[in-house]
């Protein structure tokens, strides 16, 4: 796997700094945005390998984006969130996120489950 391309949608500008150096040290290309509308355009204008985003962005829940992603495109997506409840978990399986960690993770696990998401025998043919 070489250097790949991620779009991190992400509103708190210290987590988009964080994930960013998290991303980069495995050797992943970042690219962040702080809602879903500029998430959306992202995905057309970049074409990213994979999609991390929270649940909560200011103009729309990451559940919703998941949805609207999901339905012009098989990129993986993997949500985040602080939230350990077991329906946001649901939910988001169900509006077509492929992976679902809980905040805080650590950078080896979150590394782990894009390498996941990007090996040639990724579920669903994702790579």
């Amino acid at each position: 796997m070489g250097t790949e391309s991620m779009l991190v949608v992400e509103d708190d500008a210290a987590i988009q700094g964080v994930l960013t150096a998290t991303l980069r040290s495995g050797v992943f290309r970042t690219h962040c945005v702080a809602s879903a509308a500029e998430a959306l355009a992202a995905v057309v204008a970049r074409s990213p390998a994979l999609v991390l985003t929270d649940l909560g962005l200011p103009d729309m829940n990451g559940i919703a984006l998941t949805r609207l992603l999901r339905a012009r495109s098989a990129i993986p997506i993997l949500v985040m969130t602080g939230s350990h409840d077991e329906e946001d978990k649901i939910n988001a399986f169900e509006a077509g996120a492929n992976d679902y960690v809980t905040k805080p993770f650590s950078s080896r696990e979150l590394h782990a489950r894009i390498r996941v998401w990007l090996s040639p025998a990724a579920p669903n043919g994702a790579s």
